[in-house]
């Protein structure tokens, strides 16, 4: 029964290491910022954990809020 298992076992793992860093950097991303899409930063970590891989690349196109030049002066 798990002897397939074997075969896609690096391809899993390979997987998890990519969420991993991912979902790493993503949290990390929105934890600097003072704005995300939305206004729950929770929700967005939420998201970018539940969701393997498609989480932290939502995340990052549509979660971030892009800061005015003036924003980042002040």
């Amino acid at each position: 029964m798990f002897s397939g298992l074997s075969n896609i076992m690096p391809y899993l793992a390979l997987i998890l290491i990519v969420h991993t860093v991912m979902a790493a950097l993503a949290i990390i991303n929105v934890v600097q910022r003072r704005k995300v899409a939305g206004g729950r930063k929770w929700l967005w970590m939420v998201v970018i954990v539940i969701m393997v891989i498609l989480g932290p690349v939502i995340y990052f196109f549509a979660g971030r809020i892009v800061e005015d030049s003036h924003d980042a002066e002040s």
